[in-house]
């Protein structure tokens, strides 16, 4: 009986390893890692290029008389802004300034002089309201908006100018648009956007060049279009 039971120790003892050997071993249950979303939160600073579009209304109240035209050009400028990431919606506020070269002009209700306009630049200061998709932006902005216009008349003969506009030619007014952005790689990203300005109809007088002596008072209304691209780069 001693023996017997050395010896089914023994077997427990050399067999027990290389049964548990054999027995399945559990695998690790496998956890994928959670998913990486692009964050639209922060400050960014880029630049922009397209092309713009006036019409430019002048009305002469001393005699009843109007003229418009329009004209269009390229422009370039670059934009600041920041923006805030809610779930998907994405809260901003954005800062933007463009160059720009409209000038346009028409045969003026004295048809010996023509009517014309130069519009030199053109800013905003803007909110925007968007909704993203991981790394891409749909995107709405409206607020304030400035430019700066030139007025003259000039004789259609001579070629000589003989008003201008007098105390500056800066104006105030509005602006809505919108566009699309994506993050095409790590920090940067693209976009396309069209807006819409308006400033209203501004008073002004004109004044000879020469002398500095009053004309005839004058009625402007300036609204602008443009459409542009650029790229922004995010901190």
């Amino acid at each position: 009986m001693k023996r017997q039971c050395i010896g089914v120790l023994a077997v427990t003892l050399f067999a027990g390893p290389a049964l548990a050997a054999d027995l399945a071993v559990k695998a690790p249950v496998y956890k994928a890692p959670p998913p990486v979303f692009f964050s639209w939160t922060g400050l960014y600073i880029g630049g922009h290029a397209g092309g713009a579009w006036n019409t430019s209304d002048w009305f002469f109240p001393d005699f009843g008389t109007a003229t418009s035209h329009s004209a269009s050009s390229a422009l370039g400028g670059g934009q600041i802004g920041y923006n805030y990431q809610v779930s998907s919606w994405v809260f901003g506020v954005q800062g933007d300034v463009s160059g720009l070269s409209l000038i346009g002009q028409s045969v003026c209700p004295n048809p010996g002089d023509n009517c014309r306009t130069e519009q030199k630049w053109i800013a905003s200061a803007t909110a925007r309201l968007g909704y993203a998709w991981d790394a891409a932006l749909l995107y709405a902005k409206g607020g304030a908006a400035w430019s700066h216009d030139d007025y003259s008349v000039i004789n259609a003969a001579t070629g000589v100018t003989t008003e201008i506009n007098s105390g500056g030619g800066d104006r105030a007014g509005w602006t809505l648009g919108g566009g699309l952005e994506y993050a095409f790689w790590h920090k940067w990203s693209a976009f396309v956007e069209y807006d819409h300005f308006d400033f209203g109809t501004e008073k002004f007088s004109t004044v000879s060049p020469n002398t500095g002596a009053f004309v005839e008072h004058l009625n402007v209304g300036q609204r602008v279009d443009e459409v542009k691209a650029g790229v922004n780069y995010r901190f």
